[in-house]
């Protein structure tokens, strides 16, 4: 009995906890650091928005959610946009929501978890979450430019 105790304590040390769910709020820069996302409460649950982003495009398109594949939705603007959604808190992160991708006009299923205060890991996939993409988001500023 006497040597699971130091065993207990080792396994403590070497896998430390996660962050809490909760520091997934804030604003968080893209892996690119291309666009900025508030993410926040929506209710129970935690959604996200673009706050900013680097406008890559010209002429009429410009600013716009052209890549839509709702021909409604396809004059709004860019900013402000809810690009994250539905995301359920877990004991270490968020699970069973959306994320939108204004570049190609996809929406994802969705799983976030924050690495620690300053780092946020997203995974959007298609199906299972075997099939996707993970990207790592960082911390803004306070200082971060937001669109307006």
């Amino acid at each position: 009995m006497r040597a699971a105790i130091p065993l207990v304590l080792a396994v403590l040390i070497a896998n430390p906890a996660s962050a809490a769910p909760q520091d997934a709020f804030g604003v968080w820069l893209t892996a690119n650091r291309e666009a900025a996302i508030e993410v926040q409460p929506c209710g129970a649950k935690a959604c996200g928005r673009l706050v900013w982003y680097l406008e890559k495009r010209s002429g009429p398109d410009a600013g716009l959610d052209s890549k839509n594949p709702s021909p409604e939705q396809r004059s709004r603007r860019l900013c402000g946009i809810t690009m994250l959604g539905g995301f359920a808190p877990t004991a270490t992160g968020w699970e069973g929501g959306w994320v939108y991708d204004p570049e190609s006009g996809n929406t994802y299923s969705g799983a976030m978890e924050p690495d620690s205060p300053e780092q946020l890991r997203l995974r959007g996939y298609v199906g299972i979450p075997l099939f996707g993409r993970t990207e790592v988001w960082t911390r803004a500023p306070a200082s971060q430019q937001r669109c307006k």
